[in-house]
């Protein structure tokens, strides 16, 4: 997976668009990555930067305040 470094198997893996079709986005292979499916459909529409972004909070969030119960 191109943005957690899992190793994937094919069944797992999804072609994905870096910066996707709906905001501009490309049918080129410069423009495409593989992801894990989840990760994939976590991502959805978001360009890599803003997915990394919301990531990143998530963790500095759960480092801070812990777990949600």
């Amino acid at each position: 997976c191109a943005l957690t470094g899992w190793k994937l198997i094919a069944t797992e893996a999804a072609l994905d668009h870096i910066i996707p079709i709906s905001r501009g986005g490309t049918h080129e292979i410069t423009n495409a990555q593989v992801l894990h499916k989840s990760v994939n459909r976590c991502k959805g529409t978001l360009t890599n930067e803003e997915f990394i972004a919301i990531c990143e909070a998530v963790v500095n969030h759960v480092s801070k305040h812990g777990k949600p119960k």
